[in-house]
């Protein structure tokens, strides 16, 4: 952005993108000093690389409990977590 941290942003951030206000509430959680985050879906709306990397400094940081909700669970993702639940789609009949 343009003045950085002092930038203005329209009502509502609707001059940000999906990517753009994702990246936002992660910085915003990381500069608060949160332990816990819970992120649902929270690199969605970013490119491969950048999700890979948000998610890695995530997992990795020792001082951090992450709670992650996705339907896209990268395989090299799933193998740095200590543990994975899955839930099922059931049909009631």
């Amino acid at each position: 952005m343009p003045d950085g941290l002092q930038t203005i942003l329209s009502h509502n951030g609707s001059d940000l993108s999906g990517g753009q206000k994702q990246r936002l509430v992660l910085a915003r959680g990381f500069v608060s000093g949160r332990s816990i985050f819970l992120v649902d879906e929270g690199t969605s709306a970013l490119d491969q690389a950048s999700a890979i990397k948000i998610e890695d400094t995530l997992i990795q940081d020792p001082n951090l409990t992450l709670l992650m909700v996705t339907h896209h669970l990268r395989d090299q993702t799933a193998a740095q977590l200590d543990q994975v639940f899955q839930l099922h789609e059931q049909l009631i009949s």
